[in-house]
């Protein structure tokens, strides 16, 4: 295959106004530093919130959720840190299977990074450098080695991958599209710093975000997110210009002065990448100066507002996953304490979550929704 490296032209700032989106190339430029902030009336996109209490066994699965994908009637569950497993439940809450085994076997996985699910496999990544296949009753298939180290990946259409690489000393570029076996096809962003293994890798959770068939992406402690398509192709990106809150390049690009300052806190970023649904964008790790939160922006009406996390129920708290009907955040005990509008759920709900479970929250979409502002 044609090995195709594509770079992007630095944009220059300037002059950026209220109510004004300007072009350079393939980026749109929305300015966000003047405009109003005031509450955004979020019923006006989302009609109701609704919550499913997850019926786990063996005295609760799993501690945290990493990703979470809703693929036909069947909800993913990757928690890495904790129980370091892939679980599937039912559209009713209720457990359906474990998939895979931790092990050092020719079937099994060490400590998982992502997957991904389409309509035939599930596909696991592990920290060996491996992806591992299963067919969707959970029954192994393959494993294979990819040549690089991989932090997240999205399953194409003909079986293609996007990779997200991780910083590494044999990674030059933070996106890759292959072929099925790996054979890289196209090259995007360079990594703008060197790697240094002595300041060891950087976690992070949903760098690649995928609503219906387009695939999202930000840099690290970025204001931009790059979209692709579902075959793999560079479609565009947005730059949120926070103007003078913007995160300075000398921190971005050197994650050890980043992870050592404390001025950080005087900048706006996001900490996970951004997601396009219809004409909202949902951020849902935000950095807002001192605090962490939901970045919603709406594309049509150009408001946005930052909502700080956990103070009402209703305000996209931890999206994890989005389609064209609903936004699914979720919730355990620790979360639900720290609500100030807090949801009213049954007995039996509150003892899921008093005994270490977990609660999803859906937030349903109005058809021809539009934000307005809050009255």
């Amino acid at each position: 295959m044609k090995y195709l490296c594509i770079l992007f032209i630095v944009i220059v700032f300037y002059g950026c106004h209220s109510g004004e989106k300007k072009y350079s190339g393939d980026i749109s430029i929305v300015c966000l530093e003047e405009k109003n902030t005031d509450p955004l009336l979020l019923s006006a996109v989302i009609d109701s919130v609704s919550f499913l209490p997850l019926i786990e066994q063996d005295n609760f699965l799993f501690g945290n959720i990493n990703k979470l994908i809703m693929h036909r009637e069947y909800i993913y569950i990757m928690d890495v840190w904790i129980s370091n497993s892939l679980l599937v439940f039912d559209n009713t809450g209720v457990f359906v299977r474990k998939i895979g085994k931790k092990g050092d076997g020719p079937e099994e996985y060490g400590r998982l990074r992502d997957f991904d699910v389409d309509s035939e496999y599930i596909y696991m990544y592990d920290e060996q450098k491996r992806i591992l296949k299963y067919d969707l009753q959970g029954n192994f298939i393959e494993k294979k080695r990819t040549p690089f180290s991989v932090s997240e990946f999205k399953i194409l259409k003909n079986r293609k991958y996007l990779f997200a690489l991780e910083e590494d000393k044999d990674n030059k570029y933070q996106i890759v599209h292959t072929d099925s076996v790996f054979n890289v096809e196209a090259s995007f962003f360079p990594f703008p710093f060197e790697y240094d293994e002595s300041k060891g890798l950087i976690y992070r959770d949903n760098i690649l975000q995928t609503v219906d068939e387009v695939i999202f992406y930000s840099k690290l402690h970025s204001d931009t997110v790059y979209s692709f398509s579902n075959e793999g192709n560079f479609i565009g990106g947005v730059l949120f210009d926070f103007g003078q809150k913007t995160l300075p390049e000398r921190l971005r690009n050197n994650p050890e002065e980043f992870a050592m300052g404390t001025e950080k806190s005087n900048f706006k970023y996001f900490a996970d990448t951004p997601f396009k649904v219809d004409q909202l964008w949902i951020g849902g790790s935000m950095a807002n100066e001192k605090y962490f939160g939901t970045f919603v922006y709406d594309n049509i009406s150009d408001k946005y507002y930052f909502y700080r996390r956990n103070l009402d129920y209703t305000n996209v708290n931890l999206p994890m996953f989005a389609n064209s009907k609903y936004i699914i955040g979720w919730m355990d005990i620790n979360v639900y304490n720290r609500l100030e509008k807090k949801p009213a759920f049954s007995s039996s709900t509150m003892a899921i979550l008093e005994e270490g479970g977990h609660v999803l929250s859906f937030y349903h979409l109005r058809q021809n929704r539009r934000i307005t502002e809050k009255e």
